[in-house]
């Protein structure tokens, strides 16, 4: 089992957040019943500035905090805002849609042992075969950059000391090479295998 005791849970909504609400309780009900000291921080972007509302009447609690931004950033930039208003040492990175059952939120909490990160592959692979070939290429690309790439650097779901997100300093879209960034400044990441959710199946085009 894990040692967390607490845990800051950041979802940056840049994207597909007209999935939130029916994604999030099954977040805050696989959290929320873990026994620890937990935070969400929903960190909204302007497009999807309706959202705010409907989570603060439904959530009228301090365990969760949504914050609007009055500009556009990129997804790295939306996740370091949420980061730098966490409290915990912990941070789960979560997407404001469904990647993986939120069921299994407690399996990655209780894979980081002594590790400083844990990063989830989807696996198995239920989405289209045009998204599994893009993400391929994107770590036959990521091969030539680096030592060890990730089996799955499309997904979004990581639980990782705040430490390793203030040594990466991350910004634009490079929150996709958390995992490189992070091996190469030795910290020790796991890697764990959680099924893909079949609602995350759609086909996508991804710019490299």
């Amino acid at each position: 089992m894990s040692a967390i005791n607490s845990i800051s849970i950041v979802i940056p909504v840049t994207e597909r957040g007209d999935q939130l609400l029916n994604i999030f309780d099954g977040y805050y009900e696989n959290i929320s019943t873990l026994g620890l000291d937990y935070e969400f921080l929903i960190v909204l972007t302007p497009e999807f500035a309706s959202l705010a509302d409907p989570i603060k009447e439904k959530y009228d609690s301090e365990n969760v905090k949504v914050i609007l931004l009055n500009r556009n950033y990129g997804e790295a930039g939306v996740l370091k805002i949420g980061i730098d208003h966490s409290k915990f040492e912990y941070i789960l990175t979560l997407p404001p849609y469904e990647q993986i059952s939120p069921a299994s939120l407690p399996q990655i909490i209780n894979e980081l042992k002594d590790n400083d990160a844990v990063v989830v592959n989807r696996w198995p692979r239920v989405d289209h075969k045009v998204n599994r070939v893009q993400s391929s290429v994107f770590r036959g690309i990521l091969k030539l950059m680096a030592y060890e790439v990730p089996k799955d650097p499309g997904c979004g779901i990581r639980l990782s000391r705040k430490e390793v997100f203030n040594d990466l300093k991350l910004y634009g879209d490079m929150h996709r090479f958390f995992f490189i960034l992070a091996k190469q400044l030795g910290f020790k990441i796991e890697e764990v295998d959680i099924p893909q959710s079949k609602s995350d199946s759609y086909r996508r085009i991804y710019s490299f």
